[in-house]
């Protein structure tokens, strides 16, 4: 269990929100599409401003102890909590005997962007979708873009007061997801939102790190459209030492979503003097591959210097230009270079005839070629989700 950081969130300005996106990443462009979040959203106080406007509801996937004790069973941390204790993620709370979602419909951010930026480069490419992130995670990865929302809990940021139907009805959106923390942290609102997108017709996407028991992500891959996994070392000792968690659940998931023929895409952090060593990267290459499919699209991502690896240097354009040949050598047919524009691995080729067939600046789909889920030129089938 953790402390509850006294950081406070609210709804951003258009100044704030550039320099968000800036910080996180994204580029000129996805910081003015993200401002268009602000027509549809007011904040809400937080459960430090008087508990106005605080939703939470009883939780699934726990059960119930002695001494008004319960255990969570949603991951396998399965930690054992006493009355007013908080799970590890800080999303779940235990509160007289019973365990509730303390982050149930509490958006600290939202945001419409490129469905690229999940990152998903076969499903519905060129389209928004709109995102949105509650605080909360159960990993504590080293490198953590959105650590200030990730390491601290719903209790403590200022959110949003969203009607999510109306935002996806009047927003530029065609799909719905779950992202910016791990969103498999709540289960309760993904639920929630899979009726609102179901009735819409609306894909709805997870972004997640997998660490997840099988029961609840067994209940979850029915309403879920695609997945986007991050899958962060090929090692046990590697996997803690970045993110806290054991690697083996997260292997178990990336399987189970595999299998059940729900569309994902795998994304590699390529962290300098971590995970960069030419072995791991084709041990990763070679699992996703026997272990998912050859079709699976996979995105080396650039490291750039954040939280408790700031001081490291960003990912070298060699090193990641390496680990994509090792990737399409390994059997992989899809392999991507993320956060490094412009490049050539950002793009989609045929894996039969080798030509272009999506064409993207970054996160961007500058021109999309395939026909009817078809290479234009020689009729390949391009496994993906096509608009």
């Amino acid at each position: 269990m953790h402390e509850n950081s006294s950081k406070a969130y609210r709804v951003y300005t258009r100044r704030e929100m550039l320099e968000l996106m800036a910080r996180t990443g994204a580029g000129t462009a996805a910081a003015l599409i993200g401002l268009k979040a602000l027509e549809f959203f007011m904040p809400s106080a937080s459960a430090q401003d008087g508990g106005k406007a605080v939703r939470s509801r009883k939780a699934m996937y726990y059960t119930q102890l002695p001494g008004k004790r319960v255990k969570c069973l949603l991951c396998p941390r399965g930690v054992s909590l006493a009355n007013g204790q908080s799970c590890y993620c800080r999303t779940r709370r235990n509160i007289d005997g019973n365990l509730y979602a303390i982050g149930y419909r509490k958006p600290c951010i939202v945001n419409f962007e490129p469905v690229e930026r999940a990152p998903l480069y076969h499903f519905h490419p060129g389209t928004e979708t709109m995102s949105l992130g509650a605080a909360g995670c159960n990993m504590t990865c080293l490198y953590c873009q959105n650590y200030e929302l990730a390491q601290s809990s719903p209790e403590n940021t200022r959110n949003l007061d969203v009607n999510e139907e109306n935002a996806l009805r009047k927003g530029p959106a065609s799909s719905l997801t779950l992202t910016y923390t791990d969103a498999a942290c709540q289960p309760e609102y993904l639920l929630y939102l899979s009726e609102i997108a179901e009735k819409l017709k609306f894909p709805l996407i997870l972004c997640t790190g997998a660490y997840i028991n099988s029961l609840p992500l067994q209940d979850i891959i029915p309403h879920t459209d695609a997945f986007a996994i991050t899958l962060k070392a090929a090692t046990d000792e590697m996997y803690m030492k970045l993110t806290g968690v054991h690697l083996k659940p997260v292997l178990n998931s990336i399987k189970q979503v595999a299998g059940s023929g729900k569309w994902i895409e795998i994304t590699t952090l390529i962290v300098p003097d971590y995970n960069d060593d030419a072995a791991g990267i084709q041990y990763i290459a070679k699992w996703i591959r026997d272990n998912a499919g050859e079709n699976v699209p996979w995105h080396l991502s650039r490291f750039t210097p954040n939280y408790r690896l700031d001081k490291l240097p960003p990912t070298p354009r060699r090193t990641l230009e390496e680990a994509r040949e090792i990737g399409l050598n390994a059997g992989l047919k899809y392999v991507y270079i993320t956060n490094l524009a412009p490049h050539d691995g950002n793009n989609t080729y045929c894996p039969s005839c080798h030509k272009k067939i999506i064409e993207r600046l970054g996160f961007k789909t500058r021109k999309n070629y395939i026909i009817s889920g078809k290479c234009p030129f020689c009729r390949t089938v391009i496994p993906g989700k096509w608009t």
